[in-house]
């Protein structure tokens, strides 16, 4: 048997004019965030040895539709989702049985059963084994799924078959720029924007600590060039967790990115002993600089808007880069919203991602825009990629929203602007190599 690994090509990029206009010249901003697909690689690590595997990105490289294969694994996010759907049909039409899991699959799995032979709807440890065994026997089921969402134990999931990505997925220019590796799974907080509690749930999982510093050494070895990625969309909340496992990453001397929310700001011990550990930047999903805003997105980050300057200090002032990300085109947001957050990135030296409000498939903004019917009525799955505005928002058209999202990104990634956050982030350096040498002084002469 011999099955492949198939990620869809999708665009990464955008369709809004304005953006592509912009990103011609900074490619390199973007890039960075091509990474193999997490997913697919620990569902290969599900995989019997008896089988033969191959792991195909169509974003680095052509997928060749008359390859042997018995079974063709699909996974994406919604925007690669019409592609998915076309490769399924091009390898069906040749006998292959195709299987689409992810989280585009996981929360429309009647939509995707139109167009794949079977479903994986939600995590794939158990399902995707037990659809093997029906496989082998001839017998494979339309739709396997986890029962109550999924609550798979992290300590069930395997190591990642990180050894099936070779030198080229790595080549200068094309390649990844980062390799991920999974700590956690799940999320406790409620952002209206978001998929995670649908496709993982709010409960809050953590793998092994020797789990996690196992897969670390598996990808570190599969790329030993590359950044390390934590893929977890919200890394620290369990704090006994996260000091047990920031001990061990420390002597690994591993240098690695991660993401988080605000909170991790005000828990100093914390934010030293993840920095010790090799992170260099922090993504914290900020979101909005507006009040009501945030509201309506999460109550958590609504009570915490009124520290967030301070917070993105804090963090940064420990060595930690921040990526502080936003979301535009809220109905609160007007043509102002631009420049207050191109203000607040210049105050705080922060390293901004700024993205369009996308209504993802089962999110509570989805559900909101479509009951206002402010949503096309055929799927945009195409548009899903966070530079194209797809609804209308009270406060801006779509032409000033695509518009005002590249003219401020003009203004973030000027040549004077980038020299700002370097020049602030190598004076953190600067300091605290001083702090660490002058307590070193200090210690030997107590001795």
């Amino acid at each position: 048997m011999k099955i492949g690994f198939i990620h869809p090509r999708g665009s990464f990029v955008a369709r809004n004019p304005h953006m592509l206009a912009f990103m011609e010249g900074y490619q390199d901003i973007f890039r960075p965030w091509m990474i193999p697909s997490l997913g697919l690689l620990t569902v290969a690590g599900m995989t019997p040895d008896d089988v033969g595997m191959e792991y195909v990105d169509e974003n680095v490289g052509p997928v060749d539709l008359d390859t042997d294969y018995d079974i063709v694994a699909l996974s994406g996010m919604t925007q690669q989702a019409p592609r998915a759907y076309e490769l399924s049909l091009e390898f069906q039409q040749r006998g292959v049985h195709t299987v689409m899991g992810g989280p585009h699959a996981t929360v429309l799995p009647e939509e995707t059963a139109q167009h794949v032979d079977t479903v994986i709807v939600g995590e794939s440890e158990g399902a995707w084994e037990k659809f093997l065994s029906d496989f082998r026997q001839g017998a494979p089921r339309g739709i396997y799924a986890n029962v109550d969402l999924m609550r798979v134990p992290l300590q069930d999931s395997p190591r990642p078959r990180y050894d099936l990505l070779g030198d080229d997925f790595f080549s200068r220019g094309t390649g990844y720029k980062m390799i991920s590796v999974q700590t956690t799974r799940g999320c406790p907080r409620k952002c209206d924007f978001c998929s995670v509690p649908q496709i993982s749930g709010s409960d809050f999982r953590t793998k092994n600590v020797s789990q996690v510093i196992r897969d670390v050494e598996a990808a570190t070895e599969a790329a030993p060039d590359v950044s390390l990625l934590f893929s977890d969309d919200n890394m620290f909340i369990n704090r006994r967790f996260s000091r047990v496992l920031m001990a061990q990453l420390k002597p690994m001397g591993i240098r690695y990115m991660a993401q988080s929310d605000i909170g991790i700001a005000y828990d100093r011990r914390l934010l030293r002993e993840i920095r010790e550990s090799g992170c260099v930047m922090c993504l914290v999903g900020l979101e909005s600089l507006s009040l009501n805003t945030l509201k309506t997105i999460d109550a958590f980050k609504a009570r915490r808007r009124g520290g967030y300057e301070e917070g993105v200090r804090r963090i940064q002032e420990e060595g930690i880069a921040v990526l502080a990300a936003f979301i535009v085109g809220f109905d609160d947001d007007t043509k102002e919203t631009f420049d207050r957050i191109a203000d607040f990135v210049w105050r705080t030296r922060a390293f901004p991602q700024v993205t369009i409000a996308t209504p993802l498939p089962k999110t509570g903004l989805r559900d909101r825009l479509r009951a206002e019917g402010r949503l096309p009525d055929a799927p945009y799955w195409e548009q899903c990629t966070y530079y194209d505005a797809i609804f209308e928002s009270r406060g801006m058209s779509v032409d000033e929203l695509e518009r005002g999202i590249a003219e401020l990104h003009k203004r973030l990634f000027s040549e004077e602007a980038i020299r700002m956050r370097r020049a602030y982030a190598k004076d953190v350096r600067r300091r605290l190599r001083k702090q660490k040498a002058d307590m070193n002084t200090f210690a030997t002469a107590i001795e």
